[in-house]
């Protein structure tokens, strides 16, 4: 199939018809709509999309005089009418076997193209079995934590013990139910027997499927993270789309589904704020834009800081909230074009929000180097990632990171990390563009430390602080991830290796052990007293703030925390 590849308008006359009526719901009249398309249509009944064809031609404009709108508002309309099919058809088969989840196999990233817009297909479907791309499966925690529905991933053998024994570990920790194995060409051997590295993984096979796996995966075990929130608005990856295909032309078609995993802006940027939260030891949850735009999330009682990841797109609803979180005690941190774009894809000519954060943009100045829009430039996937960033060259940076908006300033004249104060809370605007944190050189050297000395700052002053640091062979941040689970009043601790990707097999230098290095000494390091009991080796560790233990980095911990400040 053709998964997430573009595959433009769908004009038959049944989509067209459902299309029209979605606008005149939308909109309720075609004076409305017009003015918001720039069009003249006379009525909904002649109402045509527009293709990316048409929209690329209009992207040389500056940013704040883009209109998305007739694409945008028809691959919205799109994504809307592949999540109401399968709710359908869930009712349908709820019908057939009562009591029984249904949900869909094969999840893809979140991108303009396919359906896959996962503030609706949240909504849409009882379980899910999603590729883990661009975040999909924290995403899926965040939204289904409460009700525990049905989360898994596709395992294939790697044929790597170590690497495969990783894997389960890793997705049983974060919250998985159960692993789909396609077992040809790995299972067996030419002769038909088990092949020695699934063999090798008799034990893992075992014990994850045994007592250790009950503590998370029961349904009534639920995440437990920090109260952070990551803004996942897909108006803007529509956008952000939008943005990273003006480097193809007219060969934007090609734009595989593939090529796109890999060199997708939001997609990576995503990700980078996930590694960097993690490796300071927080844990998040991602904060849906229908929630938001339909007021059915209380943000202030669930998060103290509230992220935005390039979230260029921005409804005047969502930006009353967002300004409603930070009069009420909330933080608010955006990297870069923030809320420039309606939620239709429209340029404004200042951001929604630039009056929140204190700042003033002049657009003429440009971007990063100032010759360009595009940041991952996909005509250049064959290249390592590091030289896919066009129009970083020559462009200024902070710290080593790159500055975005070359003509935004606050009444100070600063032009990165901008902060401004309202009632009892606050704004920060960074103008940084962290993009380069998803090369696990950069992760792991002074670019990493900078940029995440910068989060970590704003998060400190915020009142955040990790509730456990874990030290490997001494060092720290170490790619350990932790997770913190609650059933009732128990409460689970689990770490992990966290790899920027699975490229991080053997050592990595600095004392980090990869995840088919060695055996590691870990300290654990709390801030208050605490309990702690290894739930693997049901060893007791005794009671205080400083614990040891030895860790497999190719395995996950699982650790009892008795807590008396926990609730």
């Amino acid at each position: 199939g053709r998964m997430t590849n573009p595959c433009d308008v769908d004009i038959h006359p049944l989509s067209l018809q459902w299309f029209r009526k979605w606008l005149e719901k939308e909109y309720s009249s075609i004076e409305r709509l017009n003015l918001q398309w720039e069009t003249l249509y006379d009525g909904f009944d002649t109402v045509m999309p527009l293709s990316f064809e048409q929209v690329r031609k209009n992207t040389k404009k500056p940013l704040s005089r883009w209109n998305l709108s007739r694409w945008m508002d028809f691959r919205h309309f799109m994504d809307f009418q592949f999540a109401a099919v399968l709710s359908e058809l869930v009712l349908y088969t709820n019908t057939l076997a009562p009591g029984i989840p249904a949900g869909f196999v094969g999840g893809q990233g979140p991108g303009p193209w396919g359906g896959y817009d996962y503030a609706m297909l949240c909504r849409a479907v009882q379980w899910m079995e999603a590729y883990d791309i661009h975040g999909t499966n924290e995403i899926l925690r965040s939204w289904w934590n409460a009700d525990r529905r049905l989360r898994m991933q596709t395992f294939f053998s790697s044929k790597n013990p170590k690497l495969d024994s990783w894997f389960l570990w890793y997705y049983m920790v974060h919250g998985n139910q159960a692993v789909i194995a396609w077992p040809e060409d790995w299972f067996h051997t030419g002769g038909g027997d088990i092949a020695p590295h699934i063999l090798a993984n008799k034990q893992t096979f075992k014990e994850i499927q045994g007592e250790i796996s009950k503590y998370i995966v029961n349904p009534k075990t639920l995440s437990d993270p920090d109260p952070i929130g990551i803004y996942y608005s897909h108006p803007s990856i529509q956008a952000g789309w939008a943005m990273d295909a003006i480097v193809h032309g007219k060969t934007w078609i090609k734009r595989t589904g593939t090529l796109d995993n890999e060199n997708q802006t939001m997609g990576v940027l995503r990700k980078v704020w996930c590694k960097t939260l993690e490796d300071l030891g927080f844990q998040y949850d991602f904060v849906s834009y229908l929630d938001v735009e339909e007021a059915k999330v209380n943000l202030n009682k669930r998060f103290r800081v509230i992220i935005l990841p390039k979230t260029v797109c921005l409804s005047n609803k969502e930006a009353d909230a967002l300004r409603e979180f930070v009069e009420k005690g909330g933080v608010l941190i955006a990297d870069y074009l923030c809320g420039i774009l309606d939620e239709h894809g429209k340029g404004r000519s200042q951001g929604v929000l630039d009056d929140l954060f204190g700042v003033v943009r002049e657009e003429s100045a440009g971007y990063m180097n100032g010759k360009g829009l595009t940041e991952i430039d996909g005509e250049k996937y064959k290249k390592p990632y590091l030289q896919r960033f066009t129009y970083y060259k020559n462009a200024r940076r902070y710290k080593e990171i790159v500055v975005f908006e070359r003509g935004t300033r606050d009444s100070r004249g600063a032009n990165t990390l901008m902060e401004n104060t309202l009632k009892k809370g606050r704004a920060v605007y960074l103008n940084l563009s962290p993009l380069e944190y998803w090369n696990h050189v950069r992760r792991f050297s002074i670019y990493g430390h900078e940029w995440r000395k910068i989060i970590s700052d704003i998060l400190s002053s915020s009142g955040l602080q990790p509730r456990v640091r874990v030290y490997e062979n001494g060092n720290s941040p170490n790619m350990i991830e932790t997770l913190w689970w609650k059933h009732n009043d128990k409460q689970y601790l689990c770490i992990v290796k966290n790899p920027t990707e699975k490229k991080e097999l053997a050592k990595l230098g600095d004392a980090i052990e990869g995840i088919t290095g060695q055996t590691v000494n870990i300290l654990m390091k709390f801030p208050n007293p605490v309990e702690l009991t290894n739930l693997r080796t049901m060893k007791q560790l005794g009671k205080g703030r400083d614990f040891h233990d030895h860790f497999n980095p190719w395995e996950a911990n699982v650790y009892w925390v008795k807590d008396k400040t926990f609730q």
